[in-house]
Parts: C-alpha cells; sequence; structure tokens
C-alpha cells in the first residue's frame, strides 16, 4: 500500500464534507493530532474501515485510487 496516497485521500474526503480537522476529530472520536498521523498515512486497517463507512467509499478506492482525480464527492 501507499501510505502517501492514502493520507492524500483520507485529507481530501474530509475536506469534502468542509470540516475542519477540530470538528472531524471530534465526530471521529480522535485527537487532532491522531487525524494529522492518519492523513500523513499511518493509519491502522480499523481506522481505514471508520473512514470507509464515514465517506461510503470502498477499502480498495480508499487504498488503491487517488480520489481527488475522480472527483469523488459525498
Amino acid at each position: 500500500m501507499n501510505k502517501e496516497l492514502i493520507g492524500n485521500n483520507l485529507k481530501f474526503l474530509r475536506k469534502t464534507t468542509n470540516m475542519k480537522m477540530l470538528d472531524f476529530s471530534e465526530r471521529m472520536n480522535a485527537s487532532v493530532s491522531t487525524i494529522q498521523y492518519y492523513e500523513r498515512g499511518n493509519v491502522s486497517v480499523e481506522s481505514l474501515v471508520r473512514y470507509k463507512k464515514e465517506f461510503n467509499v470502498s477499502l480498495d478506492d480508499l487504498c488503491f485510487k487517488n480520489l481527488s482525480k475522480f472527483g469523488i464527492e459525498n
């Protein structure tokens, strides 16, 4: 897996909701520093599943596609 791609996808998905990191961290029940860590691609499988459910995307798309190029929106 490409950590940079995953981190960029997580950041992109958060931004599609126009959510600031603080608001999103509260929604995900995580600290801001944890969300920053995830958005650098350091994310567990459990957290990827939470993002998958939150944004209604497949794990395949989350891990292997550049979502910003596909214009994925919620």
